[in-house]
This record gives C-alpha cells, sequence and structure tokens, in this order.
C-alpha cells in the first residue's frame, strides 16, 4: 500500500495540459532550494494532510477494523516569475490564473486515480517571495486504506 501513488498520476494528468511551462513535477525536486527561479513558471505537486473518514459513504457506519477511508489533501503549486515593475504586474498575474484555471480544469472531477475522484476544495492567497510568486490550489481524494 502506498499512501502517494497519486503523486505521479497528477504530475502525469497535468503534463499535457500544461505544455508551456518549464516545470510540472513534484514539488521534492525544490525542496531545500533556494534556486526555484530556474524552475520557472512552474506547477508544483505535493502531498498535504491526510484525515480518517469517520464513517462510510452516506453516512453509514464506518470500515470494519482492518480498513479506513483517507481524505487525501493535495497541494498543487503554481508559481510564476515576476518584477516589481508596476507595468508588468498584469503579466505575470494573468499567468499564474491561467495556470491555475487549467489546473482545475483538468483535475477536478478528474476520475484517472484508480477508485478515487479528484475534487476541488479552494486556493490559498497568493504569496510573494523574491522573483516569483506563489498560488496554491487544495484538491483531495478519498483512498481505502486496507490491512490484514
Amino acid at each position: 500500500m502506498n499512501l502517494f501513488d497519486a503523486e505521479p498520476l497528477i504530475i502525469a494528468r497535468l503534463k499535457p495540459v500544461l505544455t508551456d511551462l518549464k516545470t510540472v513535477d513534484s514539488f521534492a525536486i525544490i525542496s531545500g532550494s533556494s534556486a526555484i527561479t530556474g524552475y520557472l513558471p512552474a506547477v508544483f505537486v505535493m502531498a498535504d494532510a491526510g484525515d480518517v473518514e469517520q464513517s462510510g459513504p452516506n453516512g453509514t457506519a464506518p470500515p470494519n477494523k482492518g480498513a479506513v477511508h483517507e481524505i487525501q489533501r493535495w497541494a498543487i503549486a503554481v508559481a510564476v516569475a515576476y518584477a516589481r515593475d508596476g507595468n508588468a504586474a498584469p503579466s505575470w498575474l494573468d499567468l499564474a490564473g491561467d495556470i491555475a484555471a487549467r489546473c482545475i480544469a483538468a483535475l477536478h472531477n478528474w476520475t484517472g486515480i484508480p477508485d478515487r475522484r479528484c475534487l476541488y476544495e479552494g486556493r490559498e492567497a497568493i504569496t510573494y517571495a523574491p522573483g516569483y510568486l506563489e498560488l496554491m490550489l487544495r484538491f483531495s481524494t478519498r483512498k481505502k486504506l486496507e490491512w490484514p
């Protein structure tokens, strides 16, 4: 059982719709790096928090001992280079918005992960760092975890 088996499938789903980006990959490739601007524009996929579902589908009893349903959260970071130039602002903000919209269109209600459906759950506020901005999109899937 692999808790994070959806990550490569999400990346594979996004790559064909984001061919104009320099990077569409796991967040792990930049983890601990301060040189993110070399990857931009980019989308990075990262496993986020997970919660155990307290009841089964439609309010039924929870799964039997040896199985639980986990609501898995996935973070999709849209990262775009920008310069502090008042004339350039619309272009990088438009680019981030366009990339985000394409990610949502590609992943919301997508059923390409075995036995799961991907749902868009919203986004966080844009954050700014020297030379780039980041927009975090949130998605979830529901995975059945079983053990003997």
